[in-house]
């Protein structure tokens, strides 16, 4: 008898020890401190910051953007972390959801969708158990000018009316804004940008009236507020007649 209750008391040791170094291992974690977000050119990049206790963790997923106990990872064209370095943190595997879809792991980004998102990270370590942190975020429509008509390079006749048309998009209702024509027929303005924005140079009721008497004229569109401005790209309209 008391062979089999030594027997037992030492197993029961060696399955505590095992299981305490299983829990260490657990307890040595990595989580999430923070999620954030950019967008650049019409692409939405996801950005989870992580942060570890896990010795060695950091240093094999040091790519430039960690510091000593901080890392990101990122989805999009950069991801920090590669699936050959997650098992130096514990982790298995990691995934976006975006208002509920899923998206894999991968270098791919995705399209910016313009409105409030809820996004959420999630980190699968390798004994299965997983983490997660979420929050909303707002994508907001950028400022952009649609140049419509004329169109670049744009062949009139002396005796025609231009009637200057354009799209003007991602300004919120709340906001005011001016939008106003400039015309001008001096070539310099493709030097130097802003000689066509000089006061003088507005148009009324953003039309052209004729006789057409220059070779070209160039045009482009200013809009403003009490804080900022934004201009869009210049834009040439030729004389017929009167191109040599």
């Amino acid at each position: 008898m008391k062979y089999f209750a030594l027997l037992a008391a030492l197993f029961l040791a060696v399955s505590c020890s095992d299981s305490d170094k299983a829990s260490g291992e657990k307890n040595q974690g990595i989580w999430i401190a923070d999620i954030d977000y950019e967008v650049y050119r019409d692409r939405l990049y996801l950005i989870g910051i992580l942060e570890s206790e896990i010795d060695n963790c950091t240093s094999h997923i040091n790519f430039g953007d960690c510091s000593i106990n901080n890392c990101w990872i990122i989805n999009g064209k950069y991801s920090y972390i590669s699936l050959k370095n997650l098992g130096a943190c514990h982790l298995k595997d990691y995934l976006w959801i975006i208002d509920g879809d899923t998206i894999p792991s991968s270098e791919k980004s995705n399209k910016a969708v313009y409105g409030e998102h809820f996004v959420e990270l999630v980190l699968v370590d390798t004994f299965g158990d997983s983490i997660s942190e979420g929050r909303y975020i707002q994508i907001d429509e950028p400022l952009r000018i649609t140049m419509l008509s004329p169109v670049n390079d744009y062949e009139a006749r002396r005796n025609e009316t231009l009637v200057f048309q354009y799209r003007i998009s991602g300004i919120d209702t709340w906001e005011t804004w001016e939008d106003t024509v400039y015309v001008s027929s001096d070539e310099k303005v493709l030097e130097n940008e802003t000689l066509l924005w000089e006061e003088g140079r507005a148009l009324a009721n953003k039309t052209l009236r004729p006789p057409l008497n220059e070779q070209v004229y160039y045009w482009g569109v200013k809009i403003s507020n009490q804080d900022t401005a934004f201009f869009s790209r210049i834009r040439s309209v030729w004389i017929k007649n009167l191109v040599y």
